[in-house]
């Protein structure tokens, strides 16, 4: 399931307004808007990279995952012909923040890995504006590749049991966390990058509320 993108959007201290068309399965309302990111580590299946972009609706506290990728590269990288042979990221940061005024991004990995990364997406020519990247600085379960991990997994689990995380059938994030309970210690970039989402947002509730906004 892909949601609908809003018909109308206005950015009002650093939350959005959005209004969607009739039919939508997310309420009109204003959305605190972030993103979470996986770069790109090592799986079962091969490397994979995945970002996510979520909404946290203020009025019910429900957070929509509205749109998810995996990628791994940041620029797209062509073949002999000149035809994109695999996609980068750097793009989709673009179009998210044209769709939903999404700009920042939560992550949790080595430092070392994210500043690789954090360099090419600024030399990017593909990613305008540029995305603002946040260390969420919890400690919480991970691989030795700075991976969250099953035992983490409470934060997701929590929204979920209680309808309080939306996300598309048949995606990424769907399909790992329906695999979680049976290997719940494999590297799953789709959980990583939606935890990271969710943790960044928790963090932006609490110092809102300690500053009284």
């Amino acid at each position: 399931m892909d949601w609908m993108a809003p018909k109308e959007k206005r950015f009002i201290n650093d939350r959005v307004l959005l209004w969607f068309p009739p039919g939508s399965m997310a309420p009109d309302g204003y959305y605190l808007m972030r993103g979470g990111v996986c770069w790109p580590a090592e799986t079962e299946g091969g490397l994979e990279g995945y970002a996510v972009v979520c909404g946290r609706h203020e009025e019910t506290d429900t957070v929509y995952v509205f749109d998810e990728r995996t990628f791994l590269t940041v620029d797209h990288v062509l073949g002999m012909d000149q035809t994109v042979e695999f996609s980068g990221i750097a793009p989709w940061f673009t179009e998210q923040w044209a769709r939903w005024f999404c700009r920042t991004y939560y992550w949790h990995q080595g430092r070392e890995i994210n500043q690789r990364y954090l360099v090419q997406v600024a030399r990017s020519a593909m990613a305008n504006p540029k995305p603002v990247f946040s260390e969420i600085p919890l400690e919480l379960p991970r691989t030795k590749a700075g991976i969250l991990t099953g035992g983490a997994l409470h934060l997701v689990l929590s929204r979920d049991v209680t309808g309080r995380l939306k996300y598309g059938r048949g995606r990424g994030f769907h399909d790992a966390l329906s695999h979680r309970m049976a290997e719940s210690e494999r590297v799953y970039p789709a959980l990583h990058a939606v935890l990271c989402a969710l943790v960044g947002m928790e963090q932006y509730r609490l110092q809102a509320a300690e500053v009284g906004t």
